[in-house]
């Protein structure tokens, strides 16, 4: 919307809920500091992802162009918001994968999917052409 405002009736009622976590998030982020302050370290951030994309963080940071960072991507929101999983990537490879980036198209999803894994994830992948192999992971 104008001047990078969500318009987005779900992201905006977030925002709005979110809200009640900042105080504790700002809060956390001192007692944190006070600590690691003796070590002569910084604390690390805290963080409130949405399952909607909407993301905040403490301390916050300036950014010149909203939306760069969606946080169902990273792989600490999807391990909090689903169970492990098993995944079978199948990834045509036949001559025809060529045209329109067809192959480029399918190894950006594919890594995008690989990104999301956690430890307690299984993936395995399946080329196909005119036969179909498995490419490492899991078997029965």
């Amino acid at each position: 919307g104008p001047s990078n405002n969500p318009n987005d009736n779900e992201v905006i009622e977030s925002a709005c809920y979110s809200r009640l976590a900042e105080q504790y998030m700002i809060d956390k982020y001192k007692t944190d500091e006070e600590y690691w302050a003796k070590y002569n370290v910084q604390p690390s951030w805290t963080y409130f992802g949405a399952h909607n994309g909407l993301f905040r963080r403490i301390p916050a940071i300036h950014q010149e162009e909203c939306g760069q960072y969606d946080p169902r991507r990273r792989p600490w929101f999807v391990a909090a918001s689903s169970d492990p999983k098993d995944v079978v990537l199948v990834i045509d490879v036949s001559g025809s994968m060529e045209d329109y980036g067809r192959m480029d198209i399918a190894k950006e999803a594919a890594i995008t999917i690989v990104e999301t894994l956690t430890v307690a994830d299984r993936v395995a992948v399946v080329s196909f052409s005119s036969r179909a192999a498995q490419i490492g992971g899991f078997s029965s």
